[in-house]
C-alpha cells in the first residue's frame, strides 16, 4: 500500500514537472509577442493550480475513505473479540461451577463414608500436613 503511495506520488511529481518543462518549452519556440506569452504563462499557471488542487482533493479523499474502512474494520474486530472473551469467560464460570459441585459432592459423599471404588475415602487425620 506505501510503495502504491509512493508511485502516485512520483507519477504526480513527475506530470506536474513534464508539464512545466513542456509549456517552457513551447513558450520559448512559439512566435508571439511578450504580452501574449505573460497572458498565456498566467492562463497556463491557473490551469496546472487548479489541478492541483483537484487531484489534491480527490487524493484526500480517497485516504479518508481507505481510513473509514480500516477504522470500521478495526471496531468490527474489537467487537468479535469481545463477544469471544465474554464467551470464553462464561464457559470458564460454567465450568468452574461445574468442578465446585463435582468437589462438593465428593467431600458429602466421603463425609458421609459413601465413597465410591474410585474415590479413595480419605480422612482428615491422613491427610499429609501441609507447610
Amino acid at each position: 500500500m506505501s510503495n502504491r503511495d509512493n508511485s502516485f506520488a512520483a507519477f504526480l511529481a513527475g506530470f506536474f514537472a513534464g508539464g512545466l518543462v513542456g509549456a517552457a518549452v513551447a513558450l520559448l519556440f512559439a512566435p508571439q509577442a511578450g504580452e501574449e506569452t505573460r497572458a498565456q504563462i498566467q492562463q497556463k499557471s491557473i490551469e496546472l493550480r487548479d489541478q492541483a488542487s483537484r487531484v489534491a482533493d480527490e487524493t484526500t479523499a480517497q485516504a479518508r475513505e481507505r481510513m473509514e474502512k480500516a477504522a470500521e474494520e478495526l471496531r468490527k474486530r474489537a467487537a468479535e473479540l469481545q463477544e469471544r472473551a465474554n464467551e470464553l469467560q462464561e464457559r470458564a464460570k460454567t465450568l468452574m461451577e461445574e468442578a465446585q459441585q463435582q468437589a462438593q459432592g465428593a467431600v458429602s459423599r466421603l463425609r458421609k463414608g459413601q465413597a465410591t471404588e474410585t474415590e479413595a475415602p480419605i480422612s482428615i487425620e491422613e491427610t499429609p500436613a501441609a507447610g
